[in-house]
């Protein structure tokens, strides 16, 4: 679905998607990427260090931000003309992360 630009007013988000992270999809991104850090997909094992119980990866959550944001203008990552993040917490399996796009 691509986004209508018409009424939007600069500083208000246009689109919002919500994306949930499974411990399937963390074992499949830590294959992908190499990344077996155990703080993302062992519990007991973040636990020990500290965590609350094992975290997203950074990069993958901002991989699938990045997708977001390309299906809100139409899915064409052409039009995706720049894309900021921030990390401001961790986020772990099951939860909901709500993205917002802004013109």
């Amino acid at each position: 679905m691509s986004i209508d630009l018409t009424n939007a007013a600069k500083g208000d988000p246009v689109a919002e998607r919500t994306l949930r992270f499974t411990r399937d999809s963390l074992v499949r991104y830590a294959g992908a990427s190499g990344d077996f850090n155990p703080i993302h997909i062992d519990d007991e094992f973040a636990k020990a260090v500290g965590l609350p119980r094992n975290i997203l990866h950074g990069l993958y959550s901002m991989a699938l931000v990045a997708r977001a944001q390309t299906e809100a203008v139409g899915g064409d990552p052409r039009r995706l003309e720049r894309l900021a993040v921030q990390f401001r917490g961790m986020g772990v399996p099951e939860e909901e992360i709500v993205v917002y796009s802004w013109p």
